[in-house]
């Protein structure tokens, strides 16, 4: 079999504690953070991601702006947005932008398997 490159899950606006359960959860990826949008952007610029897992608010804008980030060059990965509080508006717009899926807070670490290893197999087939 050839090589594969590890799967990266960029977190943007997660808690350290959120963080460091997702690490737990898939201590086989490298699972990146970024603090806010402008952060998320600086870091889909400089290396390729599997997946996203976004606030649905952030300091400087929300979950929007992670996804409709400029990359022109990549397509955007499969992002599940995090809320609080999520309907079926939010969901239906996340899922009409692109989005893969939303999980409610607080997060079910059997959900979040569930959803990222499903954005993961969708962006290998992509």
């Amino acid at each position: 079999m050839g090589t594969h490159n590890p799967t990266r899950l960029l977190v943007v606006g997660s808690s350290a504690d959120e963080l460091r359960i997702l690490r737990l959860l898939f201590p086989e990826w490298i699972v990146c953070r970024a603090k806010s949008a402008s952060e998320a952007q600086v870091c889909l610029q400089s290396a390729p991601v599997t997946a996203i897992l976004t606030e649905r608010d952030l300091p400087d804008g929300g979950w929007k702006d992670v996804l409709l980030s400029e990359m022109p060059e990549r397509p955007i990965p499969p992002a599940v947005v995090i809320s609080a509080q999520a309907d079926d508006r939010l969901w239906s717009e996340v899922l009409n932008l692109g989005g893969h899926d939303v999980l409610l807070k607080p997060l079910d670490p059997a959900e979040v398997l569930r959803v990222l290893h499903t954005a993961v197999r969708r962006s290998a087939c992509a």
